[in-house]
């Protein structure tokens, strides 16, 4: 989305296409990145953060404004996307014959995400800045970790950006804020015409499910979005681990992605509900539970299936293609 008043462009998000669109990634923007003056993210996931890196290389030379955590989580996201591009374009390369078509670079590479990181600046929650006669502010999201909703006041007319929603009472951050006029909405809808179900009832199901498979012997194994699902399901989980009712299961975060979010996500209480800051406060740890542990490599993860008694496995949901980008 490009917003333009005139004297100054600015983008809001350079998300990849993905699934059946992945191939509208290789065509162009639709406009002259170099004419930006500024990028606005709303948060870290690559349908919304992905083709930043190519902005860059296409010209781009203005800042990203995005939250402390939004920075953070984009600097090992824009990396695992660079790092699948290449491994697609060298796939490609071997097979190209059988493919019938020229083999495709990488849209971007590692060193290209890096040098987009160095645009990047960050801004607290609530804290206006201003780009020219625009003042902006980022209210919370509640969807990931440093998600935003955009407020920008463009003269007396305010332009508000939602990108993606969370819902009341997610587990760990901040509600979403409410936002009680605009003159102009974009609003994202992925769910506009569903109802969800209740919130509270989500970790005591989970318990039941991991429960039965246990009592048969079984292994649970949960495919989770690397950035959100995973920490989610590790603080519903937390609970009944401290009790001892998870005592003898051992549960692993299988995705390297994943482990590196969620040490993320303890670096930035400043996105976290009041219920998470009184658990943090009484000494507990709300994505680290007894039985929890980290694959960290190709060996701890191969070792998880030597493992005979049941177990929990936390991996990402793109597990059968590889990588941790597919998983966002």
């Amino acid at each position: 989305m490009v917003l333009d008043s005139g004297d100054l462009r600015i983008g809001i998000d350079a998300g990849l296409f993905q699934g059946e669109d992945t191939d509208r990634n290789q065509d162009g923007f639709g406009h002259d990145p170099s004419r930006l003056k500024a990028m606005i993210l709303t948060h870290a996931h690559v349908d919304h953060s992905g083709r930043i890196p190519l902005l860059v290389k296409e010209g781009f030379r203005g800042p990203v404004y995005c939250t402390h955590a939004t920075r953070d989580l984009c600097q090992i996201m824009l990396q695992d996307s660079a790092h699948l591009m290449e491994e697609a374009a060298e796939m490609e390369r071997r097979h190209a014959r059988e493919m019938r078509r020229p083999p495709r670079p990488p849209l971007y590479m590692g060193k290209e995400a890096e040098r987009a990181m160095h645009q990047f600046k960050s801004v607290d929650y609530f804290k206006d800045f201003r780009l020219n006669d625009i003042s902006v502010r980022f209210q919370y999201a509640g969807h990931i970790l440093g998600s935003t909703v955009v407020e920008m006041a463009i003269g007396k007319k305010k332009l508000v950006c939602s990108g993606d929603l969370g819902r009341p009472d997610t587990p760990i951050l901040r509600d979403p804020q409410r936002v009680d006029e605009a003159d102009w909405l974009v609003l994202e809808s992925t769910y506009g015409d569903l109802e969800h179900e209740r919130m509270p009832d989500r970790g005591r199901r989970l318990f039941q499910i991991v429960s039965e498979t246990v009592e048969e012997g079984g292994n649970v194994v949960i495919p989770a979005f690397a950035i959100g699902r995973t920490q989610e399901i590790l603080y519903e989980l937390n609970p009944f681990a401290e009790s001892g009712k998870l005592s003898g299961v051992r549960c692993f975060v299988d995705s390297p992605i994943a482990i590196s979010a969620s040490e993320i996500y303890s670096r930035h209480p400043e996105c976290f509900d009041q219920e998470t800051l009184d658990l943090i406060k009484s000494g507990d740890s709300p994505l680290e539970f007894p039985g929890m542990e980290y694959a960290r490599s190709r060996k701890d993860s191969k070792a998880i299936n030597e493992i005979k008694e049941p177990h929990i496995v936390i991996s990402a949901s793109g597990m059968c293609t590889g990588g941790g980008c597919s998983t966002i």
